[in-house]
């Protein structure tokens, strides 16, 4: 049975973000590989912060994040069933939002402003994932417990870039709720018939870490799914010959698969699942999770356990977190160190300082900013 829904309305946020962005932040320059997302300063305090402008279309993708933000923000002060305590919150805080025109053009945009993270996933190396796997894994856990259970929404783009690391070992958030959607009431899984997909075609990243057959083939979409994603999205991190990439994203000679052009009109984002995709989904399930690279024997019990959820099935967060601290069986991977495999640091208990040191040592290298801010056209 799914967990207890609340039976009250949401509760809405007394703070009012609405501020004038030029007024307030000093923009520095757009993100790599982003579009919308720009790098910007507080004027009040200097703070560093993340700005996201909306393109100003009737389906504007900021102001569905911004909607989702503000419940969630709401529901984090609520204190959970059971607990009489608040729960940790899932998202960074937001610092602004509103709509104006900007970048020269007319109509209003949404936006929104956030703290910057200290890093997302996708910006550390194998060697920093593997000292602090269990800690990212354990967080992601209570991440999505707190998420699935209590705020009752998917996330549905779970991936490296979107895992936001905090300033001490453990705590995550998760970036990009454009696409979350909320749970049923009386059920716990989504009917993607009738949901929104997420994009997909030219964006291999945001299939390579989700459950496939559930995104690509129509079938429910559940909080399993998340949870799948964001397990491998510590695995592929994981791998020191391959970073942030698994087994069904490239070829034997590890060349990245790419999605070919579409061939017609029923190729396009609208056709119920692309050729490219489904293959790539078999690939997927005829990986078996032993195979994952670099992956520790606790981490590969943990994908295969929720793996073996029936769809809509609640995920046992408790016993996957118990995984972590299950030792590994004698001559397992991560129970002794390979020639191929070197041994992972141990998991440090450090300081909130000194942690955010070591994670600014194995950051890895990111494109330089594009500072090229009034060129920012429709898309």
């Amino acid at each position: 049975m799914p967990p207890a829904v609340p039976t009250t309305a949401a509760p809405t946020s007394t703070s009012d973000t609405t501020v004038p962005l030029r007024s307030a932040f000093t923009f520095l320059g757009r993100l790599p590989l982003s579009r919308r997302a720009f790098a910007a300063k507080r004027m009040s305090d200097g703070a560093a912060c993340v700005v996201k402008v909306g393109s100003g279309d009737a389906d504007d993708a900021v102001a569905r994040e911004v909607a989702v933000l503000q419940k969630l923000h709401a529901w984090s002060k609520v204190p959970r069933a059971g607990s009489g305590t608040a729960p940790a919150p899932v998202a960074l805080p937001l610092l602004a939002s509103g709509s104006e025109p900007l970048f020269g053009s007319t109509v209003p945009r949404s936006y929104f402003a956030a703290p910057q993270a200290a890093a997302t996933l996708a910006e550390c190396s194998p060697h920093f994932v593997a000292t602090y796997a269990r800690d990212l894994a354990v967080g992601l856990l209570d991440l999505l417990d707190t998420l699935h259970t209590h705020h009752r929404y998917l996330h549905r783009d779970i991936r490296p870039a979107t895992i936001a690391l905090g300033s001490r070992p453990g705590t995550v958030y998760l970036l990009g709720w454009d696409h979350a959607q909320p749970l049923p009431r009386d059920a716990h899984f989504l009917d993607l018939a009738a949901t929104p997909r997420v994009p997909t075609r030219w964006r291999l990243d945001r299939t390579a870490h989700w459950s496939l057959r559930a995104h690509r083939t129509g079938g429910p979409s559940c909080p399993a799914d998340d949870v799948e994603a964001a397990l491998l999205a510590v695995v592929a991190h994981l791998n020191p010959r391959h970073p942030g990439r698994l087994p069904w994203t490239f070829d034997a000679d590890g060349n990245d698969l790419v999605e070919p052009p579409a061939a017609g009109p029923e190729d396009y984002e609208d056709s119920p699942r692309s050729p490219f995709l489904t293959a790539m989904e078999g690939r997927k399930w005829q990986t078996s999770v032993a195979d994952l690279p670099a992956a520790p024997h606790w981490l590969v019990s943990m994908v295969a356990s929720v793996r073996a959820l029936a769809v809509g099935e609640v995920p046992p967060y408790a016993a996957l977190r118990a995984l972590a601290e299950t030792p590994a069986p004698p001559g397992s991977r991560g129970s002794s160190p390979t020639r191929s495999q070197p041994p992972a640091p141990a998991a440090q208990s450090l300081s909130g300082a000194s942690f955010k040191n070591q994670l600014a040592m194995h950051r890895a290298s990111v494109q330089s900013i594009d500072w090229s801010l009034e060129d920012e056209d429709e898309e």
